[in-house]
């Protein structure tokens, strides 16, 4: 009898909520209870989320339909100062892991921390050395270079007169990658001979 497949689950493949998430909605103010209903997506699941904050209480309520129940999760925020002493910090507090962390991914009808899934992987931990190797040598950058690209359209490139600090950084990081790609395929035959 064949052996029960043991393939991690990948996280970047499932649905994710983040703190950045809740800023991007205007949901960490405090003082006011506020909602938010969003539609999150990942390669194996999509479900309508309705997010309830509450600074208050330091408390964030996620109301959901999976497995053909209605499931409120609740989860404690907690808020640290930064580092440089200008404004709070928010994290998440799993219940499972007993852990702080700032995204949480639904796995089989559950909002958790990575800490408190088994078995599971991002998707760079699951490639063989070969592969990695490969990327390092130039195949893979396809992905980075479209996003690279894409984020290169809406970027403003002038502020008074001088090219901005993220346009610089985009042009820079496209002409390293454009120079690993020519430099990385020479590397990599003279480690792997055919």
């Amino acid at each position: 009898m064949a052996k029960f497949p043991t393939y991690p689950v990948i996280l970047d493949n499932c649905a994710a909520l983040s703190i950045a998430d809740l800023k991007k909605f205007g949901l960490l103010s405090e003082g006011v209870i506020k909602r938010h209903s969003v539609s999150i997506t990942g390669r194996n699941e999509r479900t309508d989320v309705l997010i309830t904050a509450n600074l208050d209480k330091l408390q964030v309520v996620f109301t959901y339909q999976a497995n053909g129940k209605t499931w409120h999760n609740s989860f404690n925020l907690f808020s640290q100062r930064s580092n440089i002493g200008n404004g709070l910090i928010y994290y998440f507090f799993c219940n499972r892991s007993y852990q702080r962390c700032r995204k949480l991914y639904f796995v089989g009808g559950l909002f958790l921390s990575r800490h408190a899934l088994r078995n599971v992987a991002y998707y760079e931990q699951t490639l063989s050395s070969f592969t990695r190797n490969l990327k390092h040598c130039g195949w893979g950058y396809e992905r980075e270079v479209d996003k690279l690209l894409k984020e290169l359209k809406t970027v403003r490139k002038r502020y008074a007169g001088k090219p901005t600090k993220r346009f610089l950084y985009i042009v820079q990081r496209l002409e390293s990658l454009h120079k690993r790609e020519q430099l990385g395929w020479a590397n990599f035959a003279a480690k792997y001979p055919l």
